[in-house]
Parts: C-alpha cells; sequence; structure tokens
C-alpha cells in the first residue's frame, strides 16, 4: 500500500526513530506494527487501533498488550469477547464497550456489569430504567445520557438527577440553562462542552443559543468557569471579555489562537493585549500578515508549525527566521520537499515521526474545508474568465451593437475576428 510517511522513514535508515512516537501517528498502520515486532512501540495506544483484531494480537506476539483498551476497542463485539473468555478481558471495562446493547445487557443479566458505565450507554432510555427497577441504575451518570433532556428531567421529579454531571449532557442547551439557573450547574463543564470549537458557521437557532450563553455568563459571573478554554474556543469570546473586562484569568496568548478570531478583528480591537506567541499558531493566520507586519513580535517556532503556513509560504519569505525543527513537524511539508531540500531539515529528520501529512485534523476541519472550496472556485472562475472573456468573444457577443462601442475598441476587437 502506498504510505509516503512510512516509505521516507524506511529510506533514513540511520535515524534513531521515535517508535514510542510513532505509535500516534495515524500514518502508522496496523501492518507496519506486524512488520516491526521488537520496535518500542506504546502498546496502549496500538490496542486502542480501530482495524484491530484477535488475530492481530495474536501475529504479534507481546506481554505489552493493553486489555482494558483493547476490551473497550470499537472494533471488538461481544460475540468476539464470549467466545473468548480465556482471553485477560478486563470485565469491568466490557460495560464501556460501544457494541454492547441492550438486548445484550437483557439477556445477560447475571453478568458482572458496571452498571455506572451502564447508565450512560446511548442504548439505555428512561423507558428502559422505569422497566427495570431492580437492576442497580445510577441516577447520577443517567443525568448525562444522551437520551435524557431537561424536559425529561422536569417530567421525572423522583429520580435524583445530578446536574453537576448533566452539565456534560450534550442536549444541555444555554437558553436552558439561562431559565433554570436554580439547578446546580457545573460552570467548568458547561464552558468545555456546550459549545463546538471550530465550527465556522452557526444556524440562527444557534446564535440565539449563544445569545443566552452571554446572559447566562453575565449572570454568574463570580462562579468558576473555565477562562482559558473559553478564552481559546468560545465564539463570542469578545463579548464575554466586554462583560468582565477586567478579570485576571482571561488568557490572551490562548484568545489570540481562538479560530473565531480573525486579522480583521485583531486590527478593530487595539485595546485588547494581542499575544503574538498566540497569534502564531492561529489558523487564520497566513503569511501575508506576517510579511506585512515585521514589526510584530512573531513566534517563528509557531509560524513554522502552523498547518495554514505551506513550503510556498516559506520560500516567499526569505527573510523570515523559519525554524526547520518546527517545520518538518508541518503537515504541509511533505517527504518530497524534506528530499529535495534535505540540507536544511538533515539534521531534524528524527522530528518527522510527529508529522501526520494529510491525517492532520486540520485538513479534516470545517476552517481548511471552507477555504480549500473558495480557493478552488477562485481558480476555476479565474479559468473560465481567461477563456471566455477574451476580445474575440466579446466581439462576437456585442457585434450587434458595434456602434455603441469607441473605433478603438472596435478597431481592436476586430484583429480577433
Amino acid at each position: 500500500m502506498h504510505n509516503p510517511f512510512w516509505n521516507f522513514v524506511q529510506k533514513q535508515d540511520k535515524i534513531k526513530w521515535d517508535y514510542f512516537g510513532f505509535s500516534y501517528n495515524p500514518n502508522i498502520t496496523l501492518e507496519i506494527v506486524k512488520n516491526n515486532p521488537n520496535k518500542d512501540w506504546d502498546f496502549r495506544k496500538i490496542s486502542s487501533h480501530p482495524d484491530l483484531t484477535l488475530e492481530f494480537i495474536d501475529s504479534v506476539p507481546s506481554n505489552n498488550w493493553v486489555w482494558d483498551m483493547i476490551t473497550i476497542n470499537n472494533n471488538i463485539t461481544w460475540d468476539i469477547i464470549i467466545s473468548n473468555l480465556d482471553r485477560p478481558w478486563v470485565f469491568e471495562n466490557i460495560s464501556l464497550n460501544p457494541n454492547i446493547t441492550w438486548d445484550i445487557i437483557k439477556k445477560h443479566q447475571s453478568f458482572p456489569w458496571n452498571w455506572m458505565h451502564l447508565s450512560n450507554k446511548s442504548c439505555i432510555t428512561l423507558e428502559i430504567v422505569r422497566n427495570y427497577p431492580e437492576l442497580y441504575w445510577d441516577h447520577s451518570l443517567l443525568s448525562e445520557n444522551i437520551n435524557i433532556n431537561l424536559d425529561i428531567v422536569k417530567a421525572n421529579p423522583d429520580i435524583k438527577w445530578n446536574f453537576y454531571v448533566m452539565s456534560y449532557n450534550k442536549n444541555v442547551t444555554w437558553k436552558e440553562v439561562y431559565y433554570n439557573q436554580q439547578f446546580e450547574w457545573n460552570y467548568i463543564v458547561l464552558s468545555l462542552y456546550s459549545f463546538t470549537p471550530k465550527k465556522l458557521e452557526f444556524s440562527s437557532e444557534e446564535w440565539e443559543d449563544l445569545e443566552y450563553m452571554k446572559k447566562v455568563f453575565k449572570d454568574n459571573i463570580n462562579k468558576d468557569w473555565d477562562f482559558v478554554y473559553l478564552s481559546h474556543s468560545c465564539p463570542v469570546i469578545l463579548d464575554l471579555i466586554a462583560i468582565l473586562p477586567n478579570n485576571q484569568w482571561w488568557s490572551y496568548n490562548a484568545l489570540s489562537q481562538n479560530s473565531f478570531i480573525t486579522w480583521d478583528i485583531i486590527k478593530s480591537h487595539p485595546e485588547i493585549p494581542w499575544d503574538w506567541d498566540g497569534f502564531s499558531a492561529n489558523i487564520n493566520l497566513t503569511i501575508d500578515i506576517v510579511k506585512e507586519n515585521p514589526h510584530l513580535d512573531w513566534h517563528f517556532w509557531e509560524i513554522s508549525c502552523n498547518p495554514n503556513i505551506t513550503w510556498d509560504d516559506v520560500l516567499s519569505y526569505p527573510d523570515g527566521q523559519w525554524i526547520y525543527k518546527a517545520l518538518i513537524m508541518n503537515p504541509n511539508i511533505t517527504p518530497k520537499i524534506i528530499e529535495q531540500n534535505y540540507s536544511k531539515f538533515q539534521k531534524y529528520l528524527r522530528y518527522f515521526s510527529s508529522n501526520q501529512l494529510l491525517h492532520h485534523k486540520h485538513f479534516q476541519s470545517a476552517i481548511y474545508k471552507k477555504r480549500n472550496t473558495k480557493k478552488m472556485h477562485d481558480i476555476i472562475y479565474d479559468e473560465l474568465i481567461m477563456h471566455a472573456c477574451t476580445p474575440k468573444r466579446s466581439y462576437q457577443w456585442n457585434e450587434n451593437l458595434a456602434e455603441e462601442f469607441p473605433d478603438e475598441y472596435i478597431a481592436e476587437c476586430n484583429k480577433y475576428k
């Protein structure tokens, strides 16, 4: 199978590669692990590989397999477990296995389930809990269950709901929190889980909910919020800072990395103490911004790693203080680029183990996809204009209106008839 990452690694046979670090690189396949069984792999990470099978485990004899991770691996089913009871399964973790269904639980009620974990599984509904009261449900963890929402909670007051835990529940909205502030919400958890970072566009309902977030924040500014995470990921962070401007817990480094912070926003808010180390890592940074603002205290380690910076950007700015030890970890720096510029990268080859190339999360992000789509549209548009709007075509389109154009224009167009 074509694997540019591994092909490059194999060519560099004099490098002492970090195989423990390789274990976390998505370019590493199970086949590579199998062919290199004596390397220092992180078997805890390999044990969670989505393609892992018992057959593969048997093909790579090792005492380092981590069975608590294998037990919850998405590729391990109940049938596999029950048919191989001689394996060192961690029974405590079987309840966490995503393949466990209510039918399996119901048929095997005597199995040593962890009812705390089961209470939070997506296959468990309140109806099941009500119909089987003799089972050892954990109502606290049930509060986080994706099948539970605030309407269900209010309609079942006899259950000992835990709002501290329910703050993890993805169904909870800021509007619900605003109108139910009598409950003991966990504001640190709400800071982390109640909006989607890296999202570019929101529906009108989502924007409305973010308005309620600001109201909740204003009413509860003395609660324990995760100010660093809000600084880094909240889409309405500038509004929150305006509500609590002198808060010492805001992180301006994290704020400057926030993907909702663009260069236009920074220019519009000179009163904010922007952190240039942070913005150097911001996905909205472009090489043009750097080149046009050389007076700013840029951090070239972060810029060199930034997945929005390409090799063409490096070449276009030879005055930049590029750090090749960082560049070699940038997912835009391919084996081909390294080979073509070997003398510059040679000292730092072992750090290539951290380069995820096209598997980097940036290339799956909404930000990248939107930008790439716009880039392709611009290219197609320019191509269409270049081929369609020639003087000859313009003359053909307007031939019947020729008398309305200046003689000089008509003379030029006649060259293309």
